[in-house]
């Protein structure tokens, strides 16, 4: 059905609401939050507000509403929306120099928490850096994403008096580590003028041939 300018539905009568299916809310918990229900008339003011307190729940990526006609001077209200994902867990494998407690806490982002692809992303590069700072200049990271249902899972903020069920729906992380050969040193070599010798200077520098590289 062709939609109509937005200009004209201002003052129509909302016949229905329709929502997309929710993991956090009801229908019920949605109307009361949205201040808008059946029968109300329409507003352009009143929509955007109510697009705002859904949004400012911190639930939904992004939320958008679509109109379209119900009869005379009615109007169909779909509310849509891209929800936030739980990161219910984290788990690595093929790590063997660093203890998986070791890595995640070079992670941005913690099991717990609303999952982020900028932050996530950031937390795999602090694990390639972290390997590299030890020598591990071969080491390569990498990632998939499966789709979680686990009870009780809650971080800091998370407690909402209308979340109704206790499973939070989410995403858990498996995060592959190759850790490829660790860098021992060749050789260590002091160029240019030196006032030192090169033995006094390698025992001021900590390293000397045939240790592992150590970017400290």
């Amino acid at each position: 059905i062709p939609l109509e300018p937005a200009r004209n539905w201002e003052g129509k009568t909302i016949d229905r609401i329709q929502f997309d299916q929710s993991t956090f809310f009801t229908e019920h918990d949605l109307s009361q939050l949205m201040e808008m229900r059946p029968g109300d008339v329409y507003q352009a003011r009143r929509s955007r507000e109510a697009v705002k307190k859904l949004y400012e729940t911190g639930r939904f990526k992004s939320v958008w509403l679509a109109l379209s006609p119900a009869g005379e001077d009615r109007l169909l209200l779909n509310v849509h929306w891209v929800e936030n994902q739980l990161l219910t867990a984290i788990r690595f494998s093929k790590n063997r120099f660093f203890s998986d407690e070791d890595l995640i806490k070079r992670m941005v982002v913690q099991p717990g928490h609303w999952f982020n692809r900028e932050l996530f992303e950031k937390s795999l590069s602090n694990i390639r850096t972290y390997y590299r700072q030890l020598g591990f200049f071969q080491a390569k990271v990498s990632s998939k994403l499966l789709p979680s249902s686990r009870p009780g899972v809650r971080g800091a903020g998370m407690e909402d008096p209308l979340l109704r069920s206790g499973v939070e729906q989410g995403i858990e992380a498996v995060i592959e580590v190759d850790e490829g050969r660790r860098t021992r040193i060749r050789n260590v070599r002091f160029l240019g003028e030196k006032i030192y010798s090169d033995w006094r200077l390698v025992f001021k520098t900590y390293s000397n041939k045939g240790e592992f590289y150590l970017f400290d």
